[in-house]
């Protein structure tokens, strides 16, 4: 049972949006690792582990939907917390199972996604460094020409639907709520 704080067409709306900005961008294939975008576009909330592994959601402008690269651990999250329907996954963090590096690129590979140019978030503080260099390292070992895809990314996020503003409008008024308690907790 998917567990989403949006609707699904909402989710829709995001992809088509970035779908766009791909295209104003010639990016053809995004691979998003920032927990706040992944969350955005797929509604997926990760635990957050230390940042070792690259995992991320890649999105193709051909495709329909994201596909997902994360620790095996994550599998019943995934499924809980995320719009995908498809999912590739490697080793934990903590030792075992299958390299990130190769399951990620030889899946991109299988799907022809690494043709043309694809967009990594340069911007972001996830993964560690030492992964995201790995990543790139991979990816252009594969044939990728590796391009930065934040502010593709990124601008999605700025402007706001309808329903993301009744969202926070509502979280503006319980914030309100909660400030106006604390004030009269603290008065003398």
């Amino acid at each position: 049972m998917m567990e989403l704080p949006f609707p699904l067409n909402e989710y829709k709306r995001r992809m088509e949006r970035l779908r766009e900005n791909m295209e104003k961008h010639g990016i053809d294939t995004v691979y998003i690792t920032s927990p706040e975008n992944v969350y955005y576009f797929t509604g997926h909330q990760r635990v957050m582990p230390g940042g070792r592994w690259p995992v991320g959601f890649a999105f193709n402008r051909e495709a329909d939907n994201f596909v997902a690269f994360c620790e095996e651990d994550e599998e019943d999250l995934l499924w809980r917390t995320s719009i995908v329907e498809e999912a590739y996954f490697f080793g934990s963090e903590w030792g075992g199972g299958k390299s990130p590096y190769s399951v990620i690129v030889d899946a991109l590979r299988e799907k022809g996604w690494l043709k043309g140019n694809v967009g990594v978030e340069m911007w972001t503080y996830y993964p560690s460094h030492d992964a995201f260099e790995r990543l790139l390292l991979e990816l252009r070992r594969a044939g990728a020409n590796v391009v930065d895809a934040s502010k593709a990314i990124n601008d999605v996020r700025f402007v706001k639907s309808e329903l993301e503003l009744v969202y926070v409008r509502k979280a503006a008024e319980i914030a309100d709520i909660g400030m106006k308690a604390a004030e009269e907790a603290i008065r003398p």
